[in-house]
Parts: structure tokens; C-alpha cells; sequence
């Protein structure tokens, strides 16, 4: 792993954006039918958390990822050509 991130880091950029797409569609599929569901800790750091994974969890998120990913895997196809 350590590896391909020396060798090939624009591609390992979009990696990152694909499993940032994934973590959108898993927070989308795991909130279901509720969209705002109350934050019940007291630590400032969990309750940011929360926001954004609810906040990220729409088709919109999910295909800028995808879209953004795919755009950096081409820039990487032509850099290495």
C-alpha cells in the first residue's frame, strides 16, 4: 500500500474520492427514513461527525465523488503516458 501511494499518488487521490463516495452510500443506506435524527453526546467533536455524515448522505455527494474520482483517474492515465 505504502508502495502504490509512493509510485502513483494521483491515483491514490482518487481512491480516496471512491471510498469517500462509499462512505456517502453507506450513510445514506444506514439513515434510512430519518434524515435529522437527534445528537444525544456531549462532545462538540462526535456531534461535528454526525452533521457532516448526515449532511453528506445524498445522491449529490455521492456522484461529486464518483465524478471527481474518475476526473483525477483520467489525469492520472495521461500523466503517466
Amino acid at each position: 500500500m505504502i508502495s502504490f501511494l509512493i509510485r502513483r499518488p494521483v491515483s491514490a487521490l482518487a481512491v480516496v474520492f471512491y471510498l469517500a463516495a462509499m462512505i456517502c452510500a453507506q450513510n445514506m443506506w444506514l439513515l434510512g427514513s430519518d434524515p435529522e435524527p437527534a445528537t444525544v453526546t456531549s462532545d462538540a467533536l462526535v456531534n461535528m461527525v454526525l452533521s457532516v455524515s448526515h449532511a453528506t448522505a445524498t445522491w449529490g455527494f455521492i456522484g461529486g465523488f464518483l465524478v471527481v474520482g474518475f476526473l483525477i483517474q483520467l489525469l492520472a492515465l495521461r500523466l503517466d503516458a
